[in-house]
């Protein structure tokens, strides 16, 4: 299961869904770089992982009247809080799309609270 809020309590209901076994809670990878040296060698630096490089999918069956909510939320709010089974994440919703009552959306985290 899985809530959408706006950072403002109070503003408008969350949006709840039960999420589709489908849905992808991304995985963290090293921020690394590989740059080749004249050598013949390579020089490689790695700035760690952050939360932020995380990328959540979520696939959910809604009602026409859930995705209008939904829009709704979008639009009035670009930085939303996201509880999911792994944690509570604030970011923004990226993409939005609906294909025969199945919902689609895109998360792009900033940060995750611990």
């Amino acid at each position: 299961m899985i809530s959408i809020t706006h950072i403002i309590a109070g503003s408008d209901p969350p949006f709840v869904v039960e999420e589709l076994p489908s849905s992808s809670h991304g995985t963290l990878n090293s921020r690394v770089s590989r740059v080749a040296t004249l050598d013949g060698g390579s020089v490689m630096v790695n700035s760690g992982v952050s939360e932020s490089d995380r990328t959540i999918t979520i696939e959910a069956e809604i009602t026409e009247a859930q995705g209008i909510a939904l829009e709704a939320m979008r639009a009035r709010s670009p930085l939303v809080n996201m509880s999911t089974r792994n944690g509570f994440y604030y970011g923004a919703i990226d993409g939005i799309s609906y294909d025969n009552g199945v919902l689609k959306l895109t998360f792009l985290v900033r940060a995750k609270s611990v």
